[in-house]
């Protein structure tokens, strides 16, 4: 019993250590473009969350069925979010200048993760061979074709008010919007290639 415990702890610890050097990887390739492309903060925002998202997708359906690749990304989406939440809470975590995201900001991440999920799709779909995700990302940012702009959203003040710093209803509010970030994304890309 004791060795299927090891083995097991030593498979998850393998899987962890190579999907962290995987993200690690993907995440100094965006940083690159974002200073060579002189992306600003809130396009640089949106580029990380849609291309982490999109990469981790393409990476997850080889080896799990569709559906539970997406439940993983949007799990991983929802984790991160908490994550952030309790680093920049307490005072002692918090990198100096940095506050808890806002209802919003989170809205916009968790949205931002639904449409590269949905490039994602659209590119496995269509296979096109000149075009990288995060090139094919990048043009989706710079169209604001993802949200780029948090009050680009459209959700009532009064909403907001009511939930702050909320990622469970950050969650709710994109989880009933996923069809249709997932139509505009796949359209636009229709549009674009």
């Amino acid at each position: 019993m004791r060795r299927i415990i090891y083995r097991v702890i030593l498979l998850t610890l393998i899987t962890a250590t190579s999907l962290v050097g995987y993200l690690v990887h993907y995440h100094n390739l965006t940083e690159e473009i974002i200073v060579s492309e002189h992306i600003d903060g809130e396009q640089a925002n949106a580029l990380k969350h849609t291309y982490a998202a999109a990469q981790l997708y393409e990476l997850l359906t080889s080896i799990l069925p569709d559906e539970a690749a997406e439940d993983m990304v949007v799990w991983l989406g929802h984790m991160n979010e908490y994550a952030e939440q309790w680093m920049r809470s307490y005072p002692k975590n918090r990198v100096a200048g940095t506050q808890p995201d806002t209802t919003i900001e989170i809205i916009k991440d968790l949205h931002n993760n639904r449409a590269g999920i949905a490039a994602a799709r659209w590119k496995l779909a269509h296979t096109p061979k000149d075009i990288t995700t995060l090139a094919m990302i990048l043009r989706l940012v710079r169209m604001d074709a993802v949200v780029v702009w948090a009050n680009k959203l459209g959700i009532p003040k009064n909403e907001l008010d009511a939930h702050v710093r909320d990622v469970a209803f950050a969650n709710a509010w994109v989880e009933q919007r996923r069809e249709k970030i997932a139509h505009h994304t796949q359209e636009t890309l229709s549009k674009l290639y």
